[in-house]
């Protein structure tokens, strides 16, 4: 038989029990951030399986992110709302460095060892969707770039 019921974050169910098998939670949009990313970025915790996990990042309008390098996972974003612009790097050769625009409808791939940094332009937000595999392991996963090109001004918790 089949459990399912509503959890007090973000609209989450819990879990549905089928046999021996457990079908993951859903999970709505939370309308506060959970984390703050080590690059700065608001983080909305979504929907997680042993394999990947999702979250959408949040910067306000104007912000600019803290370069990072992830050791081990790779990420795959999708634009959802508002205008930016990311920096990607291969193997942190800024030679190799390549500035995208960041609008609705976007895609971008994030493979391990890119260095990147992105921003949010004057007077509008940025919303990603975000992709990771295998799942985000924790705050040690990113390292801090020093060949990113801009000035961050986000503000890190301690």
């Amino acid at each position: 038989m089949a459990a399912s019921g509503k959890g007090n974050h973000g609209g989450q169910s819990m879990p549905h029990v089928v046999g021996t098998n457990i079908i993951p939670a859903v999970i709505a949009l939370p309308t506060k951030a959970d984390v703050i990313a080590p690059d700065g970025s608001e983080v909305r915790i979504l929907a997680k399986t042993d394999r990947a996990s999702m979250a959408n990042f949040r910067l306000a309008a104007g912000q600019v992110t803290i370069g990072v390098v992830h050791r081990t996972v790779d990420e795959v974003w999708m634009v959802t709302g508002g205008e930016g612009s990311i920096w990607r790097c291969p193997d942190g050769r800024p030679d190799l460095g390549s500035e995208d625009k960041l609008v609705p409808g976007v895609s971008i791939p994030i493979p391990v060892g890119t260095h990147f940094q992105f921003r949010a332009a004057e007077g509008t937000f940025l919303d990603i969707l975000g992709v990771t595999v295998p799942p985000w392991p924790g705050e040690d996963e990113a390292i801090v770039s020093d060949v990113a090109p801009w000035k961050p001004n986000v503000a890190v918790v301690p």
